[in-house]
C-alpha cells in the first residue's frame, strides 16, 4: 500500500487527495492505543518563503527557505513567546525548516508544553524565540 485516500471531487474526474501508508499506520496506532493523536501548536498562519541570496550568504543559513509567519493568533503560544507577523522561522530546535510540513512534523506530542527554541529572521538579522507550545484540540 502507497496511502490512504482521505477525499475524492467526482466532478474533477475523479481527484483524489491521499495520506502516505505510514502516516495511516502511526494515526490507527495511536487511535488504537490511546484513543487519540496528540499534536502540539503554536498558534500561527504561515507560508514557506524562499530566502534571498544575500540573507544565506551573510548570516550563513543551512536552509535556502524559511517560514514566513503571516498572522499571529492572540493569546496563543507564539503570541506569548514575542512572535510576530513578519518573522521567518528558519531554525527549530537547532534544525532548519523551510517548510509547513517539516513545522507539522516537528510539533509532535513531545513537544507539548515544553520550552523550545525557534531562530526567526526579524529586521535583518537572526533572534533566538523561547516558544512552550500548546496542545492542538
Amino acid at each position: 500500500m502507497i496511502g490512504v485516500n482521505t477525499a475524492v471531487i467526482l466532478p474533477a474526474q475523479g481527484l483524489c487527495f491521499a495520506v502516505a501508508s505510514n502516516l495511516a499506520k502511526f494515526v490507527v496506532g495511536k487511535l488504537i492505543l490511546e484513543g487519540r493523536v496528540r499534536r502540539g501548536f503554536i498558534g500561527i498562519s504561515a507560508q514557506a518563503v524562499p530566502l534571498p541570496p544575500k540573507w544565506l550568504n551573510t548570516l550563513q543559513l543551512e536552509t535556502k527557505g524559511g517560514i514566513l509567519i503571516q498572522g499571529v493568533e492572540q493569546d496563543g503560544p507564539a503570541a506569548s513567546a514575542g512572535l510576530r507577523a513578519g518573522d521567518v522561522i528558519v531554525q527549530f530546535e537547532g534544525k532548519p525548516l523551510d517548510s509547513i510540513d517539516a513545522l507539522h512534523k516537528a510539533l509532535d506530542e513531545h513537544t507539548i508544553g515544553r520550552s523550545l527554541n525557534l531562530w526567526v529572521l526579524r529586521d535583518g538579522g537572526l533572534k533566538s524565540v523561547a516558544v512552550r507550545p500548546g496542545e492542538l484540540r
